[in-house]
């Protein structure tokens, strides 16, 4: 029964991203507070981009920011894990701000939850940690997010060459969302195999290591790095929904497993009903 609540809640889910109004919601959300734009249109980008500005500021993605913000309060999101920082960081942060007016008495006496509206990032770059860190100070945002540094390391999952982070923060996140970090902040070699190699797409196996600590309902999003999220649906065990939207180019999955008790409940009664 809960099982199928979250599938039908995940489909529905789907059908409201695609029918995003992305200048209304940003004008609504005020998202102009956060970064000002007259472009509400997806960049293309030279297929060289990111290997040639590793280490530089991107040019903001902002239908997929808008897409992120929207997702986090849809699913009245209270704790993210973020891998890979930057101006995603500020958007969650502000959409756990907005979900913090509106749902924190219910949640407080109907949930248990630790790390209320907080957004644990973790990423491999000294200089985009901090880049992050000012631009959350400037708007605010900076007593809903933590970022820490973490090196990211070659390795072997299951026989299979990926990476992984070294440290991850000790939190039960509801929305995982993935956008890192570099490949290129990965470190080492195995087999004569690294990731410094610009044809190679990213994998890791941070979450495999951490999914049997999942609550049913969690949900991940991963930007682009469509090799990462295949890697994923290869080698998750447990009843995981997957959906690729090669439009947005982002991968989604929901943990539909039975409930682990009243209080599992409680969770997905309040995140499917709208």
């Amino acid at each position: 029964m809960i099982s199928s609540k979250l599938k039908k809640s995940f489909t529905t889910l789907i059908k409201q991203i695609n029918k995003i109004d992305y200048k209304k919601y940003y004008l609504d959300n005020n998202l102009d507070n956060i970064l000002k734009t007259k472009q509400f249109k997806k960049i293309e980008f030279k297929p060289n981009y990111i290997s040639d500005n590793f280490n530089k500021k991107y040019e903001p993605q902002i239908l997929d920011l808008i897409r992120l913000h929207f997702i986090a309060k849809y699913m009245k999101t209270m704790t993210i894990l973020e891998l890979g920082c930057g101006n995603s960081t500020l958007f969650l942060s502000d959409a756990l701000k907005q979900n913090k007016k509106k749902f924190s008495i219910y949640i407080k006496k109907n949930l248990r939850k630790k790390n209320l509206f907080e957004i644990h990032s973790v990423d491999s770059n000294y200089k985009y940690i901090k880049l992050t860190k000012d631009k959350l100070k400037k708007k605010k945002l900076d007593k809903f997010s933590k970022i820490i540094f973490s090196r990211s390391n070659i390795t072997k999952y299951m026989g299979n060459i990926t990476s992984e982070l070294y440290r991850l923060p000790d939190i039960s996140p509801d929305f995982i969302y993935i956008d890192g970090p570099h490949r290129k902040d990965v470190l080492g070699e195995v087999d004569g195999i690294s990731f410094k190699n610009d044809d190679r797409p990213l994998t890791s196996c941070d979450i495999l290591k951490i999914e049997n600590l999942l609550i049913p309902g969690t949900l991940i999003l991963i930007d682009g790095l469509t090799n990462y999220s295949l890697f994923l649906k290869k080698n998750l065990k447990r009843n995981w929904t997957y959906k690729r939207l090669e439009k947005e180019d982002i991968s989604l999955f929901q943990l539909c497993d039975h409930s682990l008790g009243y209080l599992n409940d409680r969770y997905i009664k309040f995140i499917t009903e709208k």
